[in-house]
């Protein structure tokens, strides 16, 4: 929730790198000129990219199991 509006948080401020309320967002005055992007679209982007190296470590794990069980051979 918004400290200043008690508003759910809903807008990122990509200006300031951080959630804001659309009431900060169009009336705050803080962030007048800054540029906004819907935080689900935002969390979004967050999740693919938690799960793209998610998946980079999963192969790097098996690759490091075979080098580990052809050095024990």
């Amino acid at each position: 929730r918004c400290e200043n509006h008690r508003e759910k948080l809903s807008v990122f401020c990509w200006t300031c790198k951080k959630c804001i309320c659309h009431q900060c967002a169009l009336w705050g005055g803080m962030h007048g000129g800054h540029t906004f992007k819907p935080l689900a679209e935002i969390y979004e982007q967050h999740v693919t990219k938690v799960n793209e190296e998610v998946t980079k470590l999963r192969r790097r794990l098996v690759e490091l199991i075979s080098l580990v069980q052809e050095v024990v051979r």
